[in-house]
């Protein structure tokens, strides 16, 4: 699909999150995309800890959805020419 855009919600960040970066993280309840969606994510540590936080998806408008959902722009207007 592509990257995801995520965003910290007001006030969180990697530093109070206690995030250094060798974390597994799992996204729940991703689907249907909208924009403006709030995610949670499971930051898996190595110590078997888990952080259990929300994030907005930076998907601002329905147009990027779509691209989203075919794979990027590219894409996208590789699918247009096609048709």
């Amino acid at each position: 699909m592509g990257i995801l855009p995520l965003e910290f919600l007001p006030g969180q960040n990697a530093t109070n999150l206690k995030l250094d970066g060798t974390e597994k993280f799992d996204i729940k309840n991703i689907g249907p995309l909208f924009p403006g969606k709030m995610i949670t994510i499971v930051a898996h540590k190595k110590d078997q800890k888990s952080i259990v936080f929300e994030v907005k998806i930076r998907i601002d408008t329905p147009i990027e959805t779509k691209y989203f959902q075919d794979g990027g722009i590219m894409v996208h207007i590789l699918k247009g020419l096609n048709s």
